[in-house]
């Protein structure tokens, strides 16, 4: 019987709902098979499960709970899931086998309730010496473990002896689907296992490479190394596994120095790189047979995915696997946006590395994180399981891959299923009704509606439609009764639903005569009938309606119900109004309501304000019409009286709710006005009275009179309309008291003052509908005069200068200066006088005092003239630098009054122009063209006119831009390492430039580096070069006239060296096999390579940095050497080769097996052969049942170093196995001797 046992671990987290784990924990459970042959396996998973516990605490994310299922056959558990590791121990250790002999056992059912009881994306081991013997379920395993996303270890000490049976091959199915491994392993070693399991649990992996290969084969793969990749495992299982690594930079790894092995057995080989170099990695996988690699790696950089046939940005709105035969988008969703810089494409590949879908991706434009292939796809087909590769760019701009956590499958949609809420319902002959299914279905769909097997309709709908209804419209009984069939069929099936309806009879139909409302007066009596159609059985009643859920019984002192269903109401009041009694008649098929509503009415009266208006021209009128009483509300309408038609509206008449407005009133609108209140149940009529009248008119001829004082004027002003024996005279809003109005309503003033009798004066004229007025404006004054002192003015520049204009006039004169007859100087203030500072040559002119008022105006000139001492417009430097061949500009710009004359000097000497290269411009500059070093000088501008002179002096220097005394902008030096270099920077110029050296255009600090030194000529001293020196430099010159760049390339050389060539190398052949000598160089430039034997030059093929020897003889021992050679120096390094061969024994003198059977007789001689031969030549020991023979026994010998042992006169004591082992450096070898002593010849 075999033990299979299979151990979840969840991470423990202190959580404070204990029945709902936290979001990203875990499990990892362990099955094992409880029968004898698993004892030593037991006692290994006991032990290492303390150590797995201990693990897991340190992981980022803890292990929620642990799993125990035992198992054997046919009984699987019971299952232990426990938060306790303590008692998670117990339960190891309460585990008894027994029994033994059966095989297969019932594997895949442990497996199954381990993935059910687990969370996902857990740990799950399986240990068995087992195949399975259930293994039937293997498809349902896979759907959980795709569901689940766990990975599935199994740990085999056993396979029954067949493992191409389908019950041991599921289990590498499993492996490969879920990530997970098949380890074939010692009972022994099932302790080393588990060291790797706790490993693996601790870490936050990713997926990175995961291959079943089915033959024993050499393969080497790639592997591209992100910048968020922290570490990377590599697994292999399978028989002799070996695993060569080889970094981006081609160097091959060793294991001493670069990675750990965290496991390494026969059938196992598990390494661990951390911290690994970003870029490709090669990597070489032998095994003798059929194997699995895992790459797995330590990242946060992970990501999640879906499919969907159509795009969406939610992969809650996804399947985790694709439909088989249907089009698909793959949805992704990156975990960390920012540790990526784009994510190109997906590839599916199945488990054995084969690509079988390759699409490019897009960015979401909506959410950065998610991506979606552009196209669908289709996905492989159903039961060719496949993981999902994403490839794309990280941020540091390295390429990276990641492959899901598990394998997926296409699956096969199920049939749709139909859903019905009620098989039978009941509706109402007339009423339209509808009927329902509702449909689960993962593909597009067809709906056909039948009744009573008769086809009604047929429809498709899409997949997301999850219920489809059937309208049944006005029902009767004996068509539409009977048995309603909803029958769905899509491409992966059909399902029908059934639904029973039954038609009822109609309800009654009545009428209520008068028809829902019905008007009556204060007092009357009203009868109100209700008439029932359709049905003779019923009940009739009437009720109040209070409101929409309240009916009550009628009052029976007002009203009366006639067999016939007639309702009589008596006495009608005004609190009836609005009052609704309601009409109900039941039979069989239900209850009918018909409801009317009573209206009481009431005669109107109406009251009209103001009954009389008196108005004049052009005035606003309204009256105003009231309803006091009436129902309902009467209607209010204007007209002019003895005229049967209403008031029509217009822009001058509104009439509105019983308001007449009549706008800018004439005299024909006078008269009489009615007002009519009408409603249904009479009208009253009121009247109003407009009278017109009109206002009086005043006017005047001259609105504004100028007298002279001392004179008589009458002010006038006539009336017009109505005539007054009174006029009002007001000045200034005040009575005129102190002049007299004549009969004619004239004001007369007689001998008029300056003062007082100057002003506004008006005509006041009023009656009954209004007064008039007019204003007069009387002005009692003088023209204006003015008296200047001097006409011609003269004033020096920079002076001030004011003048005065004294005016005379009543009123006031108002006085404006003008400048050169046009100018207005001043807009707002009236100036007797203008001061003029900071006088200029602007300032001359003609400027003009002008007075004016009522009566007249005046104006007098003033002519100002501007005088000025020569002087300078300008400041600048008295030094000035120009640039050798470059312009120069002295500036000499000036005003004087009159203007000056202009002197140039150069050297106290009057300038001689150079016509050709020196002119003077319009503001007397003197403008030197291309400049030599001969102008160098002091040069004067003087400028003089009669009222003083003024001189500018420059001293002029001339600049030489800095040049290259070799011509040459750009050179290339060579220097070995370690030795000194000079780097000139050979330039001219004036002044004498200033030189500063740069890097790769980076400045440099070569003050605080001690190894460089700066010269005064310029010239950069790099003291002991270094390889760190080779790089481009410069030197910029640089002086006030302009800058030049020397370039110089810097090459620095290093003498070859050879990796491991100190000393020389001892190499151990094999005889008739092959070694490859390694020479690895480093010098720059690059080395080259030479091979030498023994002084004699070998020839090489393609890479000088291997030698391969192939079949080694004896001959090829020797020294060997490579020598690198560069211009900087060379090198080299020795082999010294020795051929070994392994000892073997040399069958052509006799036919030797390893165990061979002697029989010698007593007392007889016995010769035991050892013919072992070997490089170096081997060293013989011989052993009498199993210690070494010491020859102390005299009859014994060995001879020929060890090739014979001679045991003379043998006797029966010395029976027994005799051994002779051949050892060198090499090998061992041996061949053993059973000797049995017989005391006589048998005779036959």
């Amino acid at each position: 019987m075999k033990v299979s046992i299979v151990l979840i671990i969840l991470l423990l987290i202190n959580y404070s709902d204990e029945n709902t784990p936290p979001l990203g924990t875990s499990s990892v459970a362990f099955v094992f098979d409880v029968t004898g042959s698993m004892h030593d396996d037991l006692l290994q998973v006991i032990e290492g499960a303390t150590h797995i516990y201990n693990a897991t605490l340190r992981r980022e994310y803890s292990i929620y709970d642990y799993i125990l299922i035992p198992f054997a056959d046919p009984d699987v558990g019971p299952v232990l899931k426990t938060r306790d590791s303590n008692r998670f121990q117990r339960g190891l250790q309460d585990l008894i086998v027994q029994g033994g002999g059966d095989c297969p056992e019932m594997t895949i059912t442990a497996i199954k309730l381990a993935l059910e009881q687990s969370l996902p994306n857990s740990f799950i081991y399986v240990f068995t010496d087992a195949r399975s013997k259930d293994y039937i379920l293997g498809d349902i395993v896979l759907k959980l473990i795709q569901e689940k996303q766990s990975q599935v270890v199994f740990v085999m000490t056993g396979d029954c002896g067949d493992q191409t049976h389908i019950g041991y091959q599921i289990f590498h199915k499993i492996a490969a689907t879920s990530s997970g491994q098949v380890f074939t392993l010692h009972k022994q070693q099932v302790s080393e296992i588990l060291n790797f399991v706790q490993y693996t649990i601790q870490t936050r992996k990713v997926n990175l490479l995961v291959i079943d290969n089915i033959k024993r084969n050499k393969q080497n793969y790639t592997l591209a190394v992100d910048s968020k990749l922290l570490e990377f495992t590599i697994s292999v299982s399978g028989a002799n596994p070996q695993v060569i690594l080889i970094d981006p930079s081609k160097k091959t790894l060793n294991p001493r120095d670069w990675f750990t092995r965290l496991l390494r057995l026969k059938e196992v080989y598990i390494l661990n790189v951390k911290h690994p170099m970003i870029g490709q990695w090669q990597i070489q996988v032998t095994s003798s047979s059929a194997h699995s690699i895992r790459i797995t790696g330590l990242s946060r950089l992970i990501f999640r995915h879906g499919f969907s046939s159509n795009p969406v940005t939610d992969l809650i709105r996804t399947r985790r696997q694709p439909m088989q035969g249907s089009l698909t988008y793959l949805i992704l969703e990156i975990n960390n946006k920012d540790d990526i810089r784009n994510a190109e494409q997906i590839e599916l590949i199945d488990l054995f590395g084969n690509v079988l879908v390759n699409e490019t991706i897009q960015e979401s434009p909506f959410i950065p994180s998610f991506y979606s292939t552009i196209e669908k796809f289709q996905p492989p087909i159903h039961n060719s399981f496949f993981y999902i590769r994403l490839t794309g760019i990280d941020s540091g701009g390295h390429r990276f891959q990641r492959l899901s956590s598990t394998a997926l499958a296409s699956y096969v949609p199920l049939k749709p299923v139909v859903n019905i809420d009620i098989n039978s319902i009941k509706i109402r002959s007339n009423n339209p009704a509808k009927i329902q299914c509702h449909i689960q279905s993962q593909l597009a769909y067809q709906v056909q509606w039948l009744r009573n097997g008769q086809l009604l309709s047929t429809s498709n709908y899409s997949a997301d439609i999850t219920t489809v209804e059937y309208l049944i419209d006005q029902p009767r009984e004996i068509n539409d009764e009977g048995s309603y069939i909803c029958n769905v069929t899509s491409a992966s099936g059909f399902d029908i639903g059934e639904i029973k309806v039954d038609v009822l009879a109609a309800p009654p139909l009545i009428q209520i005569v008068p028809s829902k409302s019905l008007f009556a007066l204060i007092n009357s009596s009203v009868s109100i009938d209700c008439r029932v159609q359709n049905t003779e059985n019923y009940n009739l009643k009437w009720k109040q309606d209070l409101s929409p859920s309240i009916l009550v019984e009628l009052s029976k002192d007002r009203t009366k119900i006639y067999e016939n269903g007639t309702l009589e109401i008596k006495n009608i009041q005004k609190s009836d109004d609005g009052s609704v009694f309601v009409c109900i008649v039941n039979n069989e098929g239900g209850e009918t309501q018909e409801r009317i509503i009573i209206y009481v009415q009431e005669i109107p009266y109406v009251y009209v304000y103001p009954q009389t208006i008196i108005y004049s021209y052009q005035w606003n009128i309204t009256l105003t019409c009231v309803g006091m009483t009436g129902i309902p509300r009467p209607l209010l309408v204007w007209r002019r009286q003895n005229n049967l038609n209403p008031i029509e509206q217009s822009a001058k008449v509104r009439s509105h709710n019983g308001i007449l407005n009549i706008m800018m009133a004439t005299k024909e609108d006078e008269g009489s006005y009615e007002c009519i209140g009408s409603n249904t149940a009479g009208v009253d009529i009121k009247t109003a009275q407009l009278i017109y009248a009109e206002t009086p008119i005043v006017s005047t001829n001259h609105s504004h009179v100028l007298i002279s004082p001392g004179d008589d004027i009458d002010l006038i002003c006539t009336v017009t309309g109505e005539m007054f024996p009174d006029v009002q005279w007001y000045k200034d809003d005040e009575l005129v008291t102190r002049y007299r109005t004549n009969i004619n309503g004239y004001l007369e003033i007689r001998n008029a003052l300056l003062e007082e009798d100057s002003g506004n004066y008006t005509c006041f004229v009023q009656n009954t509908v209004g007064s008039s007025s007019v204003s007069i404006r009387v002005d009692v004054g003088v023209k204006p005069t003015i008296n200047i002192s001097n006409e011609q003015i003269q004033v020096q520049i920079d002076e001030q200068i004011q003048l005065i204009c004294e005016v005379y006039g009543s009123p006031k004169p108002q006085i404006i200066w003008y400048y050169n007859h046009t100018e207005h100087l001043y807009d707002n203030d009236n100036k007797t006088e203008i001061l003029l500072r900071n006088i200029q040559q602007y300032h001359t002119g003609i400027y003009t005092c002008f007075a004016s008022n009522l009566f007249g105006n005046a104006s007098a000139n003033f002519n100002l003239s501007v005088t000025m001492i020569p002087r300078f417009t300008f400041e600048s430097d008295r030094y000035l630098n120009g640039i050798i061949l470059k312009p120069l500009i002295l500036s000499c710009n000036h005003i004087g009054l009159p203007k000056p004359t202009v002197t140039w000097f150069k050297d106290n000497e009057i300038l001689i122009f150079e016509h050709d290269r020196m002119s003077m411009d319009s503001t007397s500059s003197l403008n030197i063209n291309s400049l030599k070093p001969t102008d160098r000088g002091s040069y004067i501008c003087q400028i003089s006119n009669q009222f003083g002179q003024a001189k500018q002096q420059y001293q002029v220097d001339v600049y030489e831009p800095p040049s290259l005394l070799n011509n040459s902008n750009e050179i290339e030096l060579d220097v070995n390492a370690s030795m000194s270099i000079l780097l000139s920077c050979p330039v001219t110029g004036y002044p004498q430039p200033t030189i500063e050296w740069f890097r790769q255009n980076n400045s440099m600090n070569y003050n605080q580096d001690t190894n460089m030194y700066l010269h005064s000529n310029g010239s950069l001293e790099i003291r002991k070069v270094e390889i760190t020196h080779q790089d481009q430099y410069h030197c910029i010159a640089a002086n006030p006239a302009g800058t030049t760049t020397h370039y110089i390339q810097l090459n620095v050389n290093i003498p070859p060296w050879i990796i491991g060539g100190e000393e020389e190398t001892m190499v151990q052949a094999l005889l008739n096999k092959s070694i490859t000598l390694v020479c690895p160089t480093t010098g720059t430039p690059k080395p080259t390579i030479q091979w030498f034997k023994n002084d004699e030059q070998l020839e090489t093929y393609d890479d000088n940095n291997h030698y391969i020897l192939t079949n080694i003889k004896q001959a090829d021992e020797g020294i060997y050497r490579c020598i690198a050679t560069n211009k900087a120096g060379r090198t080299q390094r020795l082999f010294n080769i020795s051929v070994y061969m392994s000892p073997y024994f040399e069958h052509q003198t006799e036919n030797i097996s390893r165990l061979q059977i002697k029989s010698v007789i007593l007392n007889h001689t016995l010769i035991l052969l050892c013919p072992a031969i070997g490089l170096p030549k081997p060293k013989l020991f011989w052993f009498y049942n199993g210690n070494e023979i010491q020859l102390k026994k005299k009859h014994m010998l060995i001879k020929q170093n060890g090739k014979k042992l001679i045991i003379n006169k043998i006797k029966s004591e010395d029976e027994g196995r005799y051994i002779c082992q051949a050892t060198n450096t090499i090998g061992t070898i041996d061949i053993i001797y059973d000797v049995n002593v017989m005391s006589k010849i048998n005779k036959f």
